[in-house]
């Protein structure tokens, strides 16, 4: 029977490495790290006080060098040793962090088997970190280094130690914005080696009194050692001023969402359902264990009576504080673990081997629930389909590159808008020719991410200020859009931009569009250089381009197949389609029909997409999703009347479809609106697929190619 635990044991922690590890040698998929890279180069140019920021037009001030060091080594790293130097960097430092994680508990419960189980429950809580290659890795690491060395000893830690401890905190400060992490944690083990002490009634003279002044000490060299910084005090004002000078950081889905003990979570939302149950399994021995020390420490009030270490229970009930302020703190869940491991020693004579071996049993379900229901869910989604994807830097799908790739090659300059989890990228690949409006650094005012926010939804910020003047007023040149109109899933942001500026009136020119991304250019004389690039770009390419009618979509279909198709315009079986259409009427066709439908409405060729629509209609004119496709469409192309009796028609067949629902909605919406704007708002950020329907008419889109460090091979 112990055989077959440590099996199971063994078995949880190597499949749960596995996992972590495969994301980390993966293709890189941080969006911030881009950022990082840009500002590491900037910093290694300059040093950690910079005269203005690199990527973004509309910074608030200098970037903050609270990473400096962060961002110099891995700058450096992909310098030596391109983008695989920082993939082995990601698979080394989570690979560091479990083992150390490991050690740790082996120390308290002095099982290798206990070590194994808690390492797996950590690695459940910690993964959305570990799989993002940013300076918290080294915080994770710290936090482990810094209780290592101040706080597992029960007779405190020693002056060696203590040196130590604050060299290491010196270095964290100029790593990562959460240094302040290791004091506060400290400060948490002071008072609970305090408490310890007072309710011992032991003397002054005790090991108990000497470790609370031990940590003291290393409390007070610990703190002042983060002031070995480039701002000073100022990096430490600033960890409890974020939100009131900074953008609201709830905008952040993945950072900063809190944790609800009393609200299920939802599967592809964090936090997830596994990290949840572990969560709250955690809480739940945290508030029995104190329950019970404190209800038998009442009847034995009697010196040496205590039964557990006050230190890990105060580091214990730090921990679950920060993961109810946040989700980004619930790989603190190492303390709890490490509060049932020290316990373990005591407990483990009174449990049956049966027993025993149901509960590893039960926690060996960790696996399924974290690979189905937890990060690995979320995750996995950005990983390979084939080992052969491994050999790629980062995921160039991701990050909609060929639009990227497109303003890149032209050459163009400007202020750009785009996504905020794009801004990185396109800083570290486009700047300083190209500036962003925003990126995950927050290095913006507010009232810059609240205009954000505004022209995600395609609408004003003021009163008689609309969409187009509110691009006016932030002085943006370029506009990349993104997406496709699809359903997204609950607690997901909208990802659907690539149509705001159809209706612009002229006063911005398409100069690039394929199926998940356009890009727009002002039509101002600050960009006539630009588009005479463009133009340019397009002669080399043997691409037709209208400088007065921009980029015209069916005419490079038909003329440019071969790039169109390279580029992302269309899938490779387009011609395909499009003989298979041509050639047949009969009712086997009309899945080609639904698929070239769906292709022409995502390129903006509404009148084609339509036509089918209606063709489709006389085989399959009970199929909901034609009609949503036909009315949408419509809407597009501003014919109101015909809409509303296509949705009509759509009503009684619906049957509470909610994506039909919607599209019905809206189209009686957009025809009692009144306000113009507000229209073309809601037309623009109107879904047509359910997601299933999105990804079978992208089947087959060519994915666009990664590009090296430096890119010499595209540079003019």
């Amino acid at each position: 029977m112990n055989l077959v635990i440590r099996i199971l044991g063994y078995g949880s922690l190597l499949t749960m490495a596995a996992l972590l590890l495969a994301i980390a040698g993966g293709p890189i998929n941080t969006p911030d790290l881009w950022w990082h890279l840009k500002l590491g180069e900037a910093f290694a140019t300059s040093g950690p006080w910079l005269a203005g920021d690199p990527m973004l037009f509309a910074a608030d001030d200098v970037p903050s060098p609270a990473a400096w060091l962060f961002d110099v080594t891995v700058f450096g790293l992909l310098e030596i040793g391109g983008f695989s130097a920082l993939k082995i960097l990601h698979v080394l430092s989570t690979l560091a962090i479990l083992a150390f994680v490991w050690r740790t508990l082996l120390r308290a419960s002095r099982s290798t088997v206990a070590a194994s189980f808690g390492t797996g429950a950590f690695a459940a809580l910690a993964a959305f970190r570990t799989f993002q290659l940013r300076p918290h890795l080294f915080t994770i690491l710290a936090v482990l280094v810094l209780y290592a060395l101040l706080m597992e000893r029960e007779d405190g830690p020693s002056p060696l130690r203590i040196f130590l401890a604050s060299v290491l905190c010196a270095v964290w400060a100029n790593v990562h914005a959460s240094f302040l992490l290791g004091p506060i944690l400290i400060g948490a083990a002071v008072a609970g080696a305090s408490l310890a002490a007072l309710v011992t009634a032991a003397a002054f003279n005790s090991t108990l009194w000497q470790r609370a002044g031990k940590l003291s000490l290393a409390l007070g060299t610990t703190f002042l050692a983060t002031f070995a910084n480039p701002r000073g005090a100022d990096a430490h004002l600033s960890y409890f001023l974020v939100g009131k000078s900074t953008p609201d950081l709830s905008v952040i889905r993945d950072e900063w969402a809190a944790f609800h003990p009393f609200q299920l979570p939802v599967i592809g939302s964090l936090p997830t359902p596994a990290a949840w149950a572990v969560e709250w399994l955690l809480i739940i021995f945290v508030l029995t264990l104190a329950g019970i020390e404190i209800s038998r420490w009442r009847r034995e009030p009697k010196p040496g009576g205590l039964k557990i270490d006050l230190v890990l229970l105060a580091l214990a009930v730090a921990s679950i504080a920060a993961s109810l302020i946040a989700v980004r703190f619930l790989w603190l869940g190492i303390f709890p673990l490490l509060l049932i491991a020290k316990t373990w020693p005591s407990i483990r004579g009174a449990i049956s081997p049966s027993v025993r071996l149901a509960t590893a049993c039960v926690a060996t379900l960790l696996i399924p629930l974290f690979i189905f229901t937890g990060d690995w869910a979320i995750a996995s989604r950005g990983l390979p389909k084939k080992w052969a994807g491994y050999s790629e830097s980062y995921n160039a799908r991701k990050y909609y590159a060929h639009g990227a790739w497109f303003l890149k090659d032209t050459q163009i300059s400007g202020n750009l808008f785009s996504d905020y989890f794009m801004g990185g990228f396109l800083g570290f690949w486009l700047s300083p020719r190209i500036r962003t409006f925003v990126n995950g650094s927050l290095n913006v005012p507010i009232d810059v991410m609240n205009a954000y926010t505004a022209i995600r939804h395609r609408r004003g910020l003021k009163p008689g200020r609309d969409f187009l003047t509110l691009l006016d007023d932030q002085k943006i040149d370029l506009f990349l859009g993104l997406g496709i109109p699809v359903t997204q899933n609950r607690n997901q942001p909208n990802r659907y931009t690539t149509v705001h500026l159809e209706r612009s009136g002229g006063t911005w020119l398409p100069v690039f569009r394929n199926l998940r991304s356009s890009v727009y250019l002002r039509l101002n004389d600050r960009n006539r250089i630009n588009l005479d690039r463009i133009a340019d770009y397009y002669a080399r390419e043997n691409v037709p381009f209208d400088p007065e009618q921009g980029f015209d979509v069916e005419r490079v279909i038909r003329v440019a197949p071969v790039w169109a198709i390279k580029h992302g315009v269309v899938p490779p079986m387009f011609p395909k389609l499009v003989n298979q259409v041509s050639m047949s009427t009969a009712k086997s066709s009309v899945q080609a029909l639904s698929r070239l439908a769906g292709i022409y409405g995502m390129l903006g060729l509404y009148e084609r997409a339509a036509d089918l629509d209606r063709k489709m209609l006389t085989v399959a004119e009970l199929q909901p999703a034609v009609r949503r496709h036909l009315i949408w469409c419509l809407l597009r192309l501003d014919r109101t009347a015909k809409a509303l009796e296509e949705a009509a028609m759509l009503e009684a067949i619906a049957d509470n479809d909610f994506l039909s629902e919607w599209i019905i909605r809206s189209a009686r919406e957009y025809a009692a609106v009144e306000d113009e704007a507000i229209g073309d708002g809601q037309v623009a950020l109107l879904p047509v697929f359910h997601q299933s329907q999105g990804i079978w008419v992208m089947r087959g889109y060519l994915n666009p190619n990664f590009r090296k460090w430096p890119d010499t091979e595209h540079e003019r």
